[in-house]
C-alpha cells in the first residue's frame, strides 16, 4: 500500500533548489503473519534523483511478523516544481 507524506509539502517541507532537507527516517514494519523478505530497497519514480538514501537496514533482510527496519531519506530538489513523496509497503 503506498504511503505518502502528509501536509502541504509532505514530510520534507518546502525546499529550495540546492537546499537539501535533513534526513527523515522511513520505517518498514511487517504487520503480516508471515516473514517479509526484502531483497532491495530502491528509490523509483520520475523524481528519484532528488532523493538519497542512507543507513539502509532493510535491503537483504527478512522481517519476522512485528519486526521493523528503516532507511534515512534526504530530499534535495534539482529543479523547481511540486513533487510528492510516496513509499510502497
Amino acid at each position: 500500500m503506498p504511503r505518502t507524506g502528509s501536509g502541504e509539502h509532505g514530510p520534507f517541507g518546502s525546499r529550495q533548489v540546492g537546499n537539501p532537507s535533513t534526513a527523515k527516517k522511513v520505517t518498514v514494519t511487517n504487520h503480516g503473519t508471515a516473514d517479509l523478505v526484502i531483497n532491495e530497497a530502491a528509490l523509483v519514480g520520475t523524481d528519484r534523483a532528488d532523493f538519497t538514501a542512507a543507513n539502509d537496514t532493510c535491503s537483504g533482510q527478512t522481517l519476522a511478523p512485528a519486526d521493523s527496519c528503516s532507511i534515512d531519506l534526504r530530499f534535495a530538489p534539482t529543479h523547481r516544481r511540486a513533487q510528492r513523496f510516496a513509499a510502497d509497503q
